[in-house]
């Protein structure tokens, strides 16, 4: 369960310290990513990241869930945060790249050919 006090400071406190420290392996996104300042951010891990700041611990991420229409979503949604898809986007924090940017990338490259 996500505690109530969760607050956008928290959120961006959690996202200051991926992108110092980065985001372990173990906790990526798969199907999602926030986007903040062109960047983007596995929302399980900031919200997990966010209790620390607002309670003094790391929420476990399997105590709950991520995805549309979850809590983990309305919070973030309601404190300003953009969540998108994957697939289809530009290269992430975690360091992937979709398959559609890399198609993007190369029509582009032969279309000027």
């Amino acid at each position: 369960m996500i505690p109530r006090n969760i607050t956008r400071e928290h959120l961006l406190q959690a996202i200051e310290q991926i992108d110092r420290e980065g985001v372990p392996a173990r906790k990526k996104s798969h199907y999602y990513d926030v986007i903040h300042n062109g960047n983007r951010y596995p929302p399980k891990y900031v919200i997990s990241l966010a209790n620390v700041f607002a309670n003094g611990e790391q929420l476990d991420h399997n105590s709950f869930e991520g995805g549309l229409n979850t809590t983990a979503f309305k919070l973030l949604e309601r404190e300003g945060f953009t969540i998108v898809e994957k697939m289809g986007q530009s290269k992430s924090k975690e360091g992937d790249h979709s398959f559609s940017t890399e198609f993007n990338d190369l029509v582009h490259k032969y279309s000027n050919v």
